[in-house]
């Protein structure tokens, strides 16, 4: 056990975010915390980090915990792009520092607790992985979406999507136990995506990410943690066998719904027409009993998908005729877009590389979006799913 979550309540102002959440946190957990936005998944990660305390409940922490979170507004000093991601390695790097000095004083005078400072150091050194810091933070830096040439860009230069990579990049060359990510796939394509996918499966760092991208949790998470009215559901799997649980159970819950209503119908309606009868007694006792008896709560349904409707879709154009939205500061704006024709009941994908484009207000689907399945069905209507920065409305 890493992280013991027992009986969490925490609240701002009238609102509560977390109410009695309880679960555990188990060495080499890839955990998907999901849930609507503004429900406390944040608020959660900081709980567990320890920079927020609850209003009420228990966090227990391993003594060998070393948690790692990734900044919301990093912070870098007077360095280079390539100099600030080695920082994770700190502490190779002083002893590296030592062996270079060990190894003037022995050229000089080999004396015997110099030969045997430098043996120990060395091998320490190698364990840690002192002779692949460097080959690990470039191969981290160009799979996080650097290029090579931006190694030694000064991290002044950097934009804040730039400067959020670099951060995460630090964060997974880090020795935390424990990974708190907070949507990682924001600021990256589709490549720096699949390579932190990668990156992540094979970690045998513990995990917890926030996200909203369904296919991002499929190919990491094998565990869900849900906030759902402020409490937790856990669930066994990637995004895909949630999906399938919470269905069944949605169906169990249903079903027990729909008895309990028709039990409480039949007992009313005996009621009401006995009540001042010659069945009056059994009436009465009818009444107690459903005074008594816990209601089920209704199950609440939910949207799963955005939908936008188009008027009379039998005599709209062609998709590539139509008009294209454009994503800029939480507004939309529409151009025209010149592409293949998608009709109704066609599937669409748009793909895109980092683009320049993405780091001024406003970029168009290719350049912002990761993976874009965009369906097109109906008689009477188009349904989309759109990804904005990886995250799913």
């Amino acid at each position: 056990m890493l992280v013991q979550v027992a009986g969490v309540s925490k609240s701002f102002g009238a609102q509560v975010v977390l109410r009695d959440v309880s679960f555990q946190i188990n060495p080499k957990d890839k955990i998907g915390l999901i849930g609507p936005n503004g429900c406390g998944k944040t608020t959660l990660l900081r709980i567990i980090a320890g920079q927020v305390e609850a209003d009420v409940g228990l966090v227990a922490r391993s003594s060998k915990l070393r948690v790692g979170m990734l900044e919301q507004i990093p912070n870098f000093d007077q360095t280079t792009v390539f100099e600030e991601a080695l920082r994770s390695f700190d502490h190779l790097i002083a002893a590296e520092r030592e062996m270079r000095s060990l190894e003037g004083e022995i050229a000089e005078r080999p004396l015997p607790n110099l030969l045997d400072r430098y043996s120990a150091l060395q091998h320490e050194f190698h364990l840690q992985g002192g002779y692949q810091f460097r080959t690990r933070t470039e191969a981290a830096l160009l799979g996080i979406g650097f290029e090579k040439a931006a190694f030694d860009r000064p991290c002044s230069s950097l934009s804040g999507g730039e400067k959020n990579r670099l951060a995460l990049t630090k964060l997974l060359l880090s020795e935390s136990t424990l990974l708190l990510l907070d949507e990682p796939t924001n600021h990256l394509d589709i490549r720096s995506i699949e390579w932190l996918e990668g990156f992540l499966r094979d970690s045998s760092q513990t995990i917890v990410i926030v996200s909203h991208d369904r296919i991002f949790l499929d190919r990491v998470a094998d565990r869900i943690l849900e906030i759902a009215d402020a409490r937790i559901n856990d669930y066994r799997g990637n995004y895909s066998a949630y999906v399938q649980q919470r269905a069944e159970q949605a169906a169990r819950r249903q079903k027990e719904w729909d008895i309990q209503r028709e039990w409480i119908a039949r007992q009313e309606e005996y009621i009401r027409r006995n009540i001042a009868g010659q069945k009056t007694k059994q009436a009465q006792s009818r009444r107690k009993l459903l005074a008594r008896v816990q209601r089920i709560e209704k199950p609440k349904t939910q949207s799963q998908k955005a939908r936008f409707r188009f008027v009379s879709p039998e005599s709209a154009p062609p998709l590539s005729c139509a008009p294209r939205i454009w994503l800029s500061a939480m507004t939309l704006r529409l151009s025209r877009i010149s592409s293949s024709p998608l009709r109704r009941g066609a599937d669409g994908r748009f793909l895109g590389a980092m683009a320049p484009a993405k780091r001024r207000s406003c970029a168009p689907w290719p350049a912002c979006c990761r993976r874009f399945p965009a369906t097109w069905s109906g008689a009477t209507a188009w349904s989309l799913v759109i990804t904005i920065n990886s995250s799913r409305i």
